[in-house]
């Protein structure tokens, strides 16, 4: 690991999402949990956003090309950022390049079936979606749908819903077995920024529903109004973004490694953008409670761990 000198710090405060980059789901122990980025200047590429490899507070920014020795990235992880050179960096193009690269081979069987699964329950909820659009006369609108689905169905977004409120549940059940008071404090913070993020996100979806009524008559208007409609769509995702792999973390984690589990996935807790705090439900989070700091404790997370969290993230729920 490279001295934190040759890291450069990241806003503790981005103004946008594009500046705190989206949670990418890397399988070297070094990278799990990172966030990527696209470098603005010299040349392009991308930038990789990690905890301090000192164990500092924040987050350190360091170039893909730097990263691919400091960092020691996997076959899978490699493959991952080529099939992402032309996509755009959101956290539902994230996860297709991740299924795609999986499919591979490159992440090993288990990361294979777990894409395959992921493939063939995406269509299914997909063909849903369109199924019920399509009787409302709004099948043109599949994209800004597409995320959280309609009222009774298990979307996307309501899949990584339910999976944060689980991980608040989770740390709250464990706090009498925290082992001392710096950990009982860490663990109620993160249990608090999870339901804050369940909470916005509930919101959010719930908005975003509520405007299938309107559908009716607008494909004329939709090359206009699409773009506009999808990214309001898109902010459940981007206010959820990285908080479902934490729980998968957690929820993979033994007794024995609560603690370090806890210190890693609090140093992994994603930023708020501050354009966040215009959008619907979000107005409480705009701030990180306070809690006693820790080093990250990345050491224990092995590749075989990684690949496993990764395939869980990807498994069909």
């Amino acid at each position: 690991m490279p001295m934190p000198e040759g890291f450069t710090p990241a806003l503790a405060q981005p103004l946008r999402c594009a500046e705190r980059g989206v949670s990418t789901p890397f399988t070297a122990p070094p990278l799990l949990g990172a966030r990527l980025r696209r470098r603005a200047a010299r040349g392009g590429g991308f930038e990789v956003v990690v905890p301090s490899p000192a164990g500092r507070e924040g987050w350190f920014i360091l170039p893909w090309t730097e990263a691919l020795e400091a960092l020691q990235p996997s076959l899978m992880d490699r493959a991952l950022i080529a099939a992402l050179e032309t996509a755009e960096l959101t956290p539902a193009q994230l996860r297709e390049a991740a299924i795609t690269a999986a499919e591979g081979g490159l992440g090993g069987r288990p990361l294979r079936r777990a894409a395959h699964a992921a493939r063939a329950r995406q269509a299914r909820r997909e063909a849903l979606t369109l199924a019920a659009l399509d009787r409302h006369g709004a099948g043109f609108a599949l994209e800004a749908f597409r995320g959280c689905g309609l009222p009774g169905q298990t979307a996307p977004h309501m899949v990584s819903l339910r999976r944060i409120r689980d991980f608040a549940q989770s740390l709250r059940a464990w706090l009498p077995e925290a082992m001392n008071e710096a950990d009982h404090a860490r663990a109620t913070t993160l249990a608090q920024r999870a339901e804050q993020i369940a909470a916005a996100a509930d919101v959010l979806i719930a908005a975003n529903r509520a405007r299938l009524g309107a559908l009716r008559g607008l494909a004329p208007r939709w090359p206009e109004l699409g773009p506009i409609w999808q990214a309001e769509a898109a902010r459940a995702e981007l206010v959820m973004d990285g908080w479902e792999l934490l729980a998968r973390i957690w929820a993979m984690a033994s007794e024995a490694e609560r603690g370090p589990t806890l210190r890693r996935c609090l140093a992994l807790a994603p930023p708020t953008a501050e354009e966040m705090r215009a959008w619907p439900g979000c107005g409480a989070l705009t701030s990180m409670p306070e809690c006693p700091a820790a080093p990250p404790e990345a050491r224990f997370i092995t590749a075989h761990r990684a690949e496993a969290v990764i395939a869980d993230w990807l498994a069909p729920a």
